[in-house]
């Protein structure tokens, strides 16, 4: 259900029945769509309310008018926070993932296939002070590699096996200097095994990449 239609389906009180959660929603969704002006078109004293395609009218307009006059003035009243750095980290690498493959398929030489997942995130410690900040977080890794191995353009060798799923812990250090990026570690678990080091070196590629390329750094 998109912006419009949930918007529709919250006021659709033709009973002149709304309940507080009826309201928190519409809170929530002029919070993160700040576009409550683009579908309710006229809200003017006792006249019809236009909102997306539908038009209410009389005692529905009315409520309506009430309900939404008194949202729009206590969210003007009040003050967005601003998100913070660590919480723009955290959502940047919760639940990241992608996947990929390189190398040449066929002639003498090998593939890679790969899929990376991130989980659990979490910040571990914050420092700030006049001159930078400094912020550490930990999580979880998943993954899916598989290695080919070519001879006269034919598969000889799968080493990895079918179903090489190597995870494990990781942390990164991100610091920044009045909210400019200046430095990156990561550091993803590794084991003595090829596959495994092959996945902890694509977990912390794409953990940097997607820190560099948030616009707040």
């Amino acid at each position: 259900m998109n912006f419009e239609e949930e918007i529709n389906v919250i006021c659709d009180i033709s009973n002149q029945k709304h309940t507080d959660a009826d309201i928190l929603r519409l809170r929530q969704l002029y919070s993160s769509n700040l576009q409550v002006a683009k579908f309710i078109t006229n809200l003017g004293e006792g006249n019809d309310i236009h909102i997306g395609d539908s038009i209410y009218q009389g005692t529905d307009a009315k409520v309506i008018h009430e309900i939404v006059r008194t949202l729009l003035q206590e969210l003007q009243q009040t003050p967005r926070k601003p998100i913070s750095i660590a919480s723009e980290l955290i959502a940047t690498l919760s639940h990241a993932k992608f996947k990929d493959e390189e190398g040449e398929r066929g002639g003498f030489g090998s593939s890679f296939r790969y899929e990376i997942y991130l989980e659990d995130v979490v910040l571990e410690d914050e420092q700030n002070n006049d001159s930078y900040q400094l912020y550490k977080l930990r999580g979880n890794w998943q993954s899916f590699v598989g290695k080919y191995v070519y001879a006269f353009n034919t598969l000889v060798d799968t080493p990895w096996g079918h179903n090489k799923r190597p995870y494990g812990r990781f942390e990164v250090v991100v610091k920044t200097i009045n909210g400019v990026l200046d430095q990156i570690r990561v550091k993803a678990d590794r084991y003595d095994d090829s596959a495994n080091n092959y996945a902890a070196n694509k977990v912390e590629q794409l953990i940097e990449l997607k820190i560099r390329n948030r616009h707040f750094l």
